[in-house]
């Protein structure tokens, strides 16, 4: 863990000339040579990445008003679509295959924690939406090609699984 140096202010042309949020980060610096040792480490990098992920869909999650517009901006999905849920990813690399081959290319297998069995599944993720009513949809497309489908909440944990 590195010391926090706390928010700074300034005038940086790239925070003052966007027309959306944004912020400066510096995880670490390579000029200090105990940080950049650090960096030199994959593993380092890798959570350092998920962390800004993290606080960046955090952000996102808690929804921002444009001062300008006094409006909602963002919408954050709510609703996923599954085409199944496996404990074993050979079962999920099967389901993926036959949906991909009824049309669905955008079809992806992700690893989620199963609160109820208290492990992770192979869920095979059709589409996320915001709007219920088009998850719906999705739903029963699938499930007019014979494929069975699930709406649930998006996880809180969930990663991307290589499929190959």
């Amino acid at each position: 863990m590195r010391p926090d140096r706390g928010v700074r202010s300034a005038g940086f042309y790239v925070l003052r000339n966007t027309d959306m949020p944004a912020v400066l980060l510096e995880g670490a610096f390579i000029t200090n040579p105990s940080e950049a040792l650090l960096l030199a480490d994959a593993n380092v990098r890798q959570r350092m990445a998920e962390a800004i992920g993290a606080g960046i869909v955090e952000y996102i999650a808690a929804g921002y008003t444009d001062p300008a517009a006094d409006r909602q901006v963002v919408q954050v999905p709510k609703y996923q679509v599954n085409a199944g849920s496996f404990r074993r990813i050979k079962d999920a690399r099967t389901r993926l295959a036959l949906t991909r081959k009824k049309g669905f290319k955008k079809t992806i297998v992700r690893s989620e924690w199963n609160s109820t069995l208290k492990r992770y599944m192979f869920v095979v993720r059709a589409g996320i939406f915001v709007d219920l009513g088009n998850a719906k949809t999705l739903r029963a497309t699938l499930t007019s090609r014979k494929i069975p489908a699930t709406i649930g909440g998006i996880p809180k944990v969930s990663h991307a699984v290589n499929v190959k």
